[in-house]
């Protein structure tokens, strides 16, 4: 368990105790309740020492936390609250704390969108009503100072609520769907695992049961959500995060696998990628060619990874594979022609 969980813990059981005024307090005391919690919550550790709980009755005290609790100790009663109805879980927030959570509150609505997922709205709300905000969140009522890109995709945003509702009760689906290739009616059954949003698109990816993989279907070409009478099945460990090791956008092709891509800059364009990679798996290579920085990405070749490479126009050249600098060539070459002087 992490020592700061760990900490949380014993604040709430030291908290706890206090507020039992049939016993007297002292640290041993304390150290075998924090012991009886961690057993009651499936977990072993060590029982606090008198410097631990000496350390969490100070940390209780001084404000670092959020609050003061009014400790005191004497020898006949042991520890206590000078203020006999004070407990850690009923305080009043520092202006600080509050003007945070508006923030927050604001960073949460931009990502909802409001009314595209109800059941985090309601927590919105349920959190505002608690510190006593106005409905527009943001810190003393002045111009939020954190604003997010606003997805214009509507299509897909008012599937939100139904999928993530079915994503928290680890229910399978089934979805009629409308691929723009095909541009017909298929349907898939999955489990679904979580949504993700790439360039203003929203994605659930789960497990196809039918083709037994990990499916992505976009939000904005499902015409219907119902659920599906076969099994949820999870994801094994380290099944999602595996899947986007070495994933740039949300495509992986059947039989696919991630390929070496070596790309050059301008110096110019090296800043940007030093700052901000392209994937986690981007290594800047040492050369001593000329001023050109080159750069080396492993991912699997798709619409997206190479959408973004010709997103940089002339301060980018894929040097390798020769596959994909050959595509890209020809997309350039095509580019060209169509603005080409008639």
């Amino acid at each position: 368990m992490p020592l700061n969980l760990q900490a949380a813990i014993r604040y709430k059981v030291i908290d706890r105790c206090l507020r039992d005024h049939s016993k007297i307090w002292n640290w041993e005391k304390f150290a075998d309740e924090c012991t009886k919690e961690e057993v009651r919550n499936g977990e072993l550790m060590t029982k606090p020492s008198k410097r631990t709980i000496d350390a969490d009755i100070s940390d209780m005290k001084s404000g670092r936390l959020g609050y003061e609790a009014p400790i005191v100790w004497t020898k006949e009663l042991g520890y206590r609250y000078s203020n006999s109805t004070f407990s850690i879980s009923n305080v009043s927030l520092s202006k600080k704390v509050i003007n945070d959570l508006k923030e927050a509150i604001h960073i949460l609505r931009q990502i909802t969108k409001n009314d595209k997922l109800f059941s985090i709205n309601e927590s919105i709300i349920t959190l505002q009503q608690k510190i006593n905000l106005q409905n527009d969140s943001s810190p003393d009522n002045a111009q939020a100072l954190i604003y997010l890109d606003e997805s214009l995709n509507e299509a897909g945003q008012k599937w939100l609520d139904k999928v993530y509702n079915y994503i928290t009760k680890k229910q399978s689906i089934h979805i009629q769907y409308i691929s723009f290739s095909q541009g017909q009616m298929v349907s898939h059954i999955i489990s679904p695992w979580f949504i993700k949003e790439y360039n203003n698109r929203w994605y659930v990816f789960g497990q196809n049961h039918l083709e037994n993989k990990i499916y992505n279907l976009a939000l904005d070409r499902i015409t219907d959500i119902k659920p599906s009478l076969q099994t949820f099945m999870p994801a094994k460990e380290n099944e999602i995060s595996n899947h986007f090791n070495h994933l740039f956008g949300v495509t992986i092709f059947d039989g696919d696998f991630p390929q070496k891509i070596v790309f050059k800059t301008t110096p110019q364009l090296s800043k940007y990628m030093d700052t901000k990679p392209l994937h986690p798996t981007q290594v800047k290579l040492i050369t001593e060619e000329s001023s050109d920085i080159n750069y080396e990405l492993n991912v699997y070749i798709n619409y997206e990874i190479i959408s973004k490479l010709l997103s940089f126009g002339d301060d980018l050249e894929v040097m390798s594979p020769p596959s994909l600098r050959a595509e890209i060539r020809a997309k350039v070459l095509k580019m060209a022609t169509k603005y080409a002087d008639s």
